[in-house]
């Protein structure tokens, strides 16, 4: 079922993203969006524009957390995504986008500032 028109965004979407190693489930997804995003398209702008993903490390995880809802022994929900040291290869899955960025760091003031710029 598609998105009715009037409710589509009609406009470029930059994205950052930030989350932990070990939960990057839609990645080929947004591969998927940012190549979207270079083709021309005449009246309506689609996928993203730029992406910047913001990687941190893995936490541990507490003795106190519930691991019942995670659908594997190793307390990791969709294992058959990840590789053997619990993180997916975001690196390689992105290196052929070139909206697309990659840094291990936390957001900061850099991050929005370059974010902006390239708004322009």
């Amino acid at each position: 079922v598609s998105t009715p028109g009037y409710k589509q965004l009609r406009c470029p979407i930059d994205l950052i993203h930030s989350c932990r190693e070990d939960d990057l489930l839609l990645l080929p997804e947004i591969k998927q969006y940012c190549l979207d995003g270079m083709k021309p398209h005449p009246r309506l702008f689609r996928g993203l524009r730029n992406y910047t993903l913001l990687v941190t490390g893995n936490e541990k995880r507490g003795q106190g957390d519930d691991d019942e809802h995670s659908g594997s022994s190793s307390g990791l929900p969709f294992q058959e995504h990840f590789n053997k040291n619990g993180t997916v290869d975001h690196d390689a899955i992105l290196k052929d986008v070139p909206n697309a960025k990659t840094l291990k760091c936390r957001l900061d003031y850099r991050i929005i500032e370059d974010a902006i710029e390239r708004l322009v």
